[in-house]
């Protein structure tokens, strides 16, 4: 993934987001400027290829098994362990699974 499809990537996620906000009544989305700042701060993060969300999907739980087992994964799967420090939605889902592994 590209660059531009991050930021679209990004974009999207934000509206959801503010979407998810307003509908819960937990006030007044962030302003537009604070929108910017985020989405700019998230794209000097990113790298020439980045995965999409359903690529990091279809490892995640080798990427869970591996990390439970004490293996390297930033090491072993760099660009999912990139992703999941910028993917809210992905990390959660990592977290969840990792809770379930662990408990399991």
């Amino acid at each position: 993934m590209n660059k531009m499809a991050k930021l679209s990537q990004l974009r999207q996620a934000l509206q959801d987001r503010l979407k998810r906000a307003s509908s819960a009544g937990q006030g007044t989305p962030k302003p537009p400027a604070a929108f910017l700042e985020e989405v700019a701060a998230q794209l000097a993060k990113t790298n020439d290829q980045e995965l999409a969300c359903d690529e990091c999907a279809e490892t995640l739980d080798r990427f869970v098994e591996l990390a439970v087992a004490g293996e390297d994964v930033q090491k072993l799967y760099p660009m999912i362990h990139h992703h999941l420090e910028m993917c809210g939605e992905c990390h959660e889902e990592y977290q969840a699974l990792l809770r379930i592994v662990r408990d399991g």
